[in-house]
């Protein structure tokens, strides 16, 4: 009884760490994809984050204008499994 108790909660431990990890590789991609949108990014993980307008524009970094609001946003896919996805976005507003 004791083995299959330990067994379940090393099991559980191991799918949080992935749920973990996936969570914030997905939430780091859609940062970057705010601030640089996908110009630094290569390869499947690109494919998988999408942004709306980035800060950077390719050469330089916007500025942000006196009385004009600002907002940006991108996201970001990430597959732990076959059958379990996590989406993350991320926003800057003013």
């Amino acid at each position: 009884m004791l083995a299959f108790m330990v067994a379940v909660i090393v099991v559980a431990t191991f799918h949080l760490w992935k749920v973990t990890w996936a969570s914030q590789n997905a939430h780091i991609r859609a940062r970057e994809a705010v601030l640089h949108g996908t110009t630094y990014m290569s390869g499947p993980k690109a494919a998988a984050t999408s942004g709306g307008g980035q800060i950077f524009d390719g050469s330089n970094y916007r500025k942000a204008e006196w009385g004009q609001p600002i907002s940006f946003a991108a996201s970001a896919d990430d597959t732990i499994d076959s059958n379990t996805q996590i989406a993350v976005t991320a926003t800057i507003t003013e």
